[in-house]
C-alpha cells in the first residue's frame, strides 16, 4: 500500500456480480496461510455493510485469531456437552469453513453496497437531468412568449400608425 507503507500480500479483483464461495475460499486461504506462517499477528476483514438502499456502514471484523462473542449479561449458565468426535477435531473442521463464510459474507455485502450506491447515483443523476429539462423548458417557453408578445405589440403599433 503506497500511502500506509505496508506490504500487499495478495490482491483479488474482478469477481463480478456474483462472487462464489470458491472465490471467498481463495481469499480466506491466503489470510489463513499468512496467519499460520506467523507473517501476520491479526487478520481484519474490512467491508461496507449493507444496511439499506442509502446506507452502507464500514465494518471492521477481526477474522483471525477467532475470538468468542462478547459476553452479554444475563446469559444462562453454561452447559457442558459431549462431542463426538472430540471438540478439537470439530473446531479444526469448522474453522476453515467459518473463515470462508465470513469472507463470502463480506464479498456479498460489498456487491450489494456497490449496486445500491450505483442505483442511488443513477437516480440522483436522472432527477437532476429532469430538473434541468424542466428549467430549460420553462426558460424556452418564457422566451417564446416574450417573442410572441413583442410581435403582437409591433403589429398593433403598425396598425395604429396607419
Amino acid at each position: 500500500m503506497l500511502r500506509s507503507q505496508q506490504q500487499l500480500i495478495a490482491e483479488f479483483t474482478n469477481y463480478g456480480d456474483r462472487p462464489s464461495i470458491n472465490d471467498a475460499s481463495a481469499i480466506a486461504q491466503v489470510a489463513v496461510d499468512a496467519f499460520l506462517k506467523e507473517e501476520v499477528d491479526v487478520v481484519y476483514l474490512v467491508y461496507p455493510k449493507f444496511v439499506n438502499t442509502v446506507t452502507q456502514t464500514p465494518v471492521v471484523v477481526q477474522l483471525l485469531p477467532v475470538e468468542p462473542p462478547a459476553d452479554q449479561g444475563g446469559q444462562p449458565e453454561k452447559v457442558e456437552y459431549i462431542y463426538e468426535p472430540n471438540p478439537e477435531e470439530i473446531f479444526q473442521a469448522l474453522l476453515p469453513r467459518y473463515v470462508d463464510v465470513q469472507v463470502y459474507q463480506a464479498l456479498l455485502e460489498a456487491v450489494a453496497s456497490f449496486y445500491s450506491a450505483q442505483m442511488v447515483a443513477m437516480k440522483n443523476a436522472t432527477d437532476s437531468a429532469n430538473d434541468l429539462l424542466q428549467d430549460l423548458t420553462l426558460t424556452y417557453n418564457k422566451a417564446r412568449q416574450a417573442a410572441i408578445t413583442t410581435q403582437i405589440l409591433e403589429v398593433v403599433s403598425g396598425a395604429e400608425a396607419l
